[in-house]
């Protein structure tokens, strides 16, 4: 596990396979696995919460943009 992240009442948790979205009750919410880990290899900034979404990059440089849901953005 990488870090446990509180956004309001949530609590996030950004994993090297998984980020998952936990209720405050601790009940699982969602996850969302992306096609390699969740970190990059140049040191580059690899996760972000937004007000509405959260980005992140893998190891193979591919980029995500994760709405409230944990479903991915394409936009």
């Amino acid at each position: 596990m990488f870090c446990n992240l509180q956004v309001s009442k949530w609590l996030i948790v950004h994993g090297e396979q998984e980020i998952t979205y936990l209720n405050s009750n601790g009940e699982i919410q969602w996850n969302f696995s992306g096609r390699d880990i969740f970190t990059t290899a140049d040191g580059n900034e690899d996760f972000i919460i937004l007000e509405d979404c959260i980005l992140a990059v893998d190891w193979e440089g591919n980029n995500y943009k994760i709405n409230r849901d944990g479903k991915e953005i394409n936009d």
